[in-house]
């Protein structure tokens, strides 16, 4: 056995003990931090590991100076040696949102495949780590040295970037806000420029609603008598008034903003001043808003308001009005609903609902409208904030009835709260408890399945409402056989046949021989069709076939006089459809539109503008009555080629639009585009009827000579015109006028459209 000495090595610069026992072996394998009584055997030098610290060889000396002595290669017996070691210098990393730091590698060293664990929070690019978003995470990489190898991982920690701000014109010092009221909305950058604190020549442009929003109290005034604490608003502008601690609220956590005494927070409190100088406030006493502000998503615009735009001195009509020009209204999204539109120049006395140009908002979202005002001394501003909340969509199974040994019927479904042609979403299933009909009874039948086609327009949740099913004892042959449709009694002047309707019977009928009734007998016929269904027709024919007059005697009874031989006598039903009542608050019961708008919303021609509103007074825009045209027709074929556009094929009225333009019943402007958001003119809507009627041969042009202003009627539409009045579609005004070219309202359309449907088709 060979007992020569161990050879010794050390590490961190420090001599290891030594056995000079130990036995002659091979090449010493033993990787990792050594300790002081670390012994190695004969061998090979191994390669140690140190944390943050790569390994570059082994010397003669213990470096305790510059002087290491000499690098080992091949080690001799019986000798002591010292690891080299280069600090590569890592620690964690802090940084500031979209700070960077580099890592430059020590001589001798180099890095290579970096990493990050999360590159949202932070990437690396050849050693430069860059922060992205606030939040932790590691980066790693790989360390090489004379052929040794040194996994590196880096703790990386973003935090919030520090903002500073400057108030208009420089100043730092004041904390508040002061600014010249003017009628249009006021942008933060109006008053404020943020800049970076670390960074200070480089400004900052934060996204209102995305980055930062602001909140305040408003103050209790005359016209904010709930005013206080009570009522905060995250939008700007404010009418004329002081507002204490004004908070400008960071959304953005990617930012802090520095405080003047220290340290940081994640919104700013400055005090706003609004001044009006040298004007006097005016009110919009004549403007309020709508009773009902439950908005739902129908598809089509929705205003808040209703009344006039006039200036008044006081806050009441009663007040003396006041000369304030022309009026702005703006409509606007706040937070994360994007939406603007403003139209400005609009004369006094101007109704809300007719304002041209104005866009209304369609979809779910948060919005403010302001109307405001500025001149001859006087300024004005009222705002409301209002909501259109998703539609919520309700799948109802429908209820069946059948009898005890029928077929299981197949179950159906209506649904409600859809908005144009929107569908569902996959297919909607059944359970219910009965699989067969061997057992009379009443089962649930409850929907379930399928999704909303949009769910920034509807919620999520479908509503789903159970319906029944009824299975009954008797037999389902129809007439008079049924046990339920009653028999017959004795012959007599005074028999009376009973015929019932049940539910899944669509006709029914009797014979009556002259072995029951006498030649010239009064024969009465009972009828009572089952609840749902109403009589439809009701005949009694002889033997030869000819029809025997009926007399209706009242109250469901009809009588005949018995001829001689049988009679049979038919029957058939209908299922009641009850027509919807509408229920709108803005549509009082003495309303010279009142009947016509319980018409067009029963047969399903035009809807409210949300559940409790008709808003009649609103104009109609050329989509909505192409849509009106579309769902008085019904098309089985509305294959029609878009054409438009401005006409986007996913929207609700593009199979509308389309369809009656490919039917000649509407056109473009000959620009390639179709105005879907432009409102229709009386004489247009009539030319569009009167296209859709086939363009008849109108009457006598003379016949709108009692109208002062029938003149003014465009070449396109002096037929039609002619043919509406004739038809008793349109009529003239109460001061005598026709106003072929007026805007027409909801309430004008809706009385056209009955006017239309009773007269003409």
């Amino acid at each position: 056995m060979n007992t020569s000495p161990t050879v010794i090595y050390g590490i961190n610069n420090e001599i290891i003990s030594w056995s000079s026992t130990a036995s002659p072996c091979l090449a010493v394998t033993n990787g990792g931090t050594f300790g002081k009584d670390t012994v190695f055997e004969t061998g090979t030098l191994a390669t140690p590991t140190k944390d943050g610290a790569i390994f570059e060889g082994w010397y003669t000396k213990d470096g305790t100076g510059d002087d290491r002595g000499e690098k080992v290669t091949v080690p001799s017996a019986g000798q002591t040696y010292y690891a080299k070691w280069i600090d590569l210098g890592f620690s964690d990393v802090s940084l500031q949102y979209q700070g960077t730091q580099t890592f430059a590698a020590p001589d001798g060293v180099t890095f290579s495949n970096w990493q990050s664990e999360d590159s949202g929070i932070a990437r690396v690019v050849d050693g430069t780590i860059t922060a992205v978003n606030v939040g932790e995470t590691t980066i790693t990489a790989t360390a090489t040295c004379n052929g040794n190898a040194a996994e590196v991982s880096i703790p990386v920690k973003v935090t919030p970037r520090v903002l500073t701000y400057t108030l208009a014109g420089g100043d730092t010092g004041s904390g508040s806000i002061t600014y010249n009221y003017s009628g249009g909305h006021h942008a933060l950058a109006d008053s404020l420029t943020f800049k970076w604190k670390d960074d200070p020549n480089t400004v900052v442009e934060l996204e209102e609603g995305t980055d930062i929003n602001y909140t305040y109290t408003v103050p209790k005034t005359d016209e904010t008598p709930d005013g206080g604490t009570a009522l905060t608003y995250d939008y700007l502008p404010m009418p004329v008034g002081n507002y204490d601690n004004v908070k400008f609220n960071l959304l953005n956590e990617n930012y802090t903003f520095g405080l003047s005494g220290g340290g940081t927070h994640d919104y700013l409190e400055i005090d706003v001043h609004v001044v009006a100088q040298g004007s006097q406030r005016a009110y919009l006493a004549s403007a309020a808003p709508k009773a009902d502000q439950n908005f739902v998503y129908t598809g089509q615009g929705v205003l808040p308001v209703e009344g006039t735009l006039n200036a008044y001195a006081d806050n009441s009509t009663n007040s003396d009005p006041v000369d304030i020009g022309t009026f702005t209204v703006n409509i606007e999204g706040l937070n994360d609903t994007s939406f603007h539109s403003e139209v400005s120049g609009i004369s006094t006395g101007t109704d809300l609902s007719s304002i041209s140009g104005l866009t209304l908002p369609t979809k779910p979202g948060t919005y403010i409208i302001t109307a405001s005002a500025e001149g001859n001394g006087y300024y004005l501003y009222k705002s409301l904030v209002f909501t259109i909340n998703k539609a919520t969509v309700t799948v109802k199974a429908d209820d069946q009835l059948v009898y005890v040994g029928d077929e299981m019927p197949q179950f159906t479904y209506t649904v409600s709260g859809l908005v144009g042609t929107d569908t569902l979403n996959g297919t909607v299933s059944f359970a219910c408890d009965a699989t067969d009909t061997d057992e009379a009874g009443t089962y649930p039948i409850t929907p379930s399945g399928a999704n909303v086609p949009n769910t920034e327009l509807y919620n999520d949740d479908i509503e789903y409402e159970t319906g029944t099913l009824t299975i009954r004892k008797g037999s389902s042959s129809g007439g008079a056989s049924h046990p339920e449709a009653g028999s017959t009694s004795s012959s007599s002047s005074s028999d009376r046949y009973e015929i019932s309707k049940p539910s899944n019977v669509e006709n029914g009928s009797i014979k009556i021989s002259n072995s029951k009734a006498e030649k010239g007998d009064t024969i009465t016929i009972t009828v009572t069709p089952d609840e749902g269904y109403e009589l439809d027709e009701l005949a009694v024919y002889d033997e030869d076939g000819d029809e025997i007059d009926l007399e209706d005697a009242g109250d469901g009874k009809y009588t005949f006089e018995m001829p001689e031989g049988e009679v049979e006598i038919e029957a058939s039903f209908v299922a009641i459809v009850e027509a919807p009542e509408a229920d709108f608050d803005d549509v009082p019961v003495d309303a010279w539109y009142a009947e016509a708008v319980q018409y067009v919303f029963a047969n399903n021609l035009m809807t409210g503008v949300s559940e409790n509103s008709f808003a009649p007074n609103a104009q109609m825009n050329r989509a909505m009555v192409a849509q009106i045209l579309f769902n008085m027709e019904q098309p089985s074929d509305t294959e029609a080629p878009a054409a438009f556009r401005d006409v986007d094929s996913d929207a609700w009225y593009a199979e509308a639009v389309n369809w009656a333009v490919w039917q000649g019943y509407m056109s473009g402007y000959g620009t390639g585009s179709f105005g879907p958001n432009d409102a229709l003119t009386r004489e247009q809507l009539v030319t569009v009827l009167w296209r859709y009627s086939g363009s008849p041969v109108t009457g006598d042009p003379a016949m709108l000579n009692t109208f002062s202003d029938a003149a003014l009627t465009s070449d396109y539409a002096q037929q039609a015109m002619i043919w509406a009045y004739d038809q008793g579609v349109i009529g003239g005004n109460a001061d005598g006028t026709l106003n072929p070219r007026g805007t027409a309202t909801r309430a004008e359309i809706a009385q056209i459209l009955m006017n239309y449907c009773e007269n003409v088709k």
